[in-house]
C-alpha cells in the first residue's frame, strides 16, 4: 500500500472556503474541489488511500467514488510534485470534516503565477534569513 505526504515545495491556504495550493518551485497555483481539499488537509494525519476512503465515509456510507478516483487524484498530485511517497510513521489524529457533497477529488483549476514570494512562514529554519532572531 502506498503512503503519501505533502511535498515541502507546496504551500496552501483555505480562503473563503476554497483551498488553493501554490507550487513554490514551478510557480503554479491550483484550486481544489471540496473533496480534494479534504484529502489534502487529511494528509496531515492519514497517509494511505484506505484511510482516506474511510474518513470520507464518516457516516458509515461509502463515498460515491472509489479508490480508483482517489488514486488517480493522488497520482496527479504526485506527478505535479505536490505530494511525495512517504515512509510509514505515527501521526497524531487530525479532525477534518468531509465535505457535505462528495464527488471525486480533482484539481478544479490551475494557473501560472508570474512571481512567487515566499515567507519564512513557509520555510522556517531553511535559509539564513529565516534563522534570524526577531528584534526586540
Amino acid at each position: 500500500m502506498r503512503k503519501y505526504r505533502r511535498a515541502p515545495r507546496a504551500a496552501w491556504r483555505t480562503i473563503a472556503g476554497e483551498t488553493i495550493l501554490l507550487d513554490l518551485e514551478a510557480k503554479r497555483m491550483y484550486g481544489l474541489n471540496p473533496t480534494a481539499a479534504f484529502v489534502w488537509q487529511a494528509l496531515e494525519a492519514i497517509t494511505e488511500t484506505d484511510g482516506m476512503l474511510q474518513a470520507l465515509g464518516a457516516d458509515g456510507a461509502d463515498p460515491p467514488f472509489g479508490g480508483g478516483e482517489l488514486e488517480a487524484f493522488l497520482g496527479e498530485m504526485l506527478d505535479l510534485g505536490l505530494i511525495q511517497e512517504a515512509e510509514p510513521e505515527n501521526r497524531a489524529p487530525v479532525a477534518v470534516e468531509p465535505p457535505e457533497t462528495l464527488e471525486a477529488p480533482v484539481i478544479a483549476w490551475r494557473e501560472t503565477v508570474e512571481q512567487v514570494a515566499a515567507s519564512c512562514a513557509f520555510f522556517p529554519g531553511t535559509t539564513p534569513i529565516c534563522n534570524q532572531v526577531p528584534m526586540s
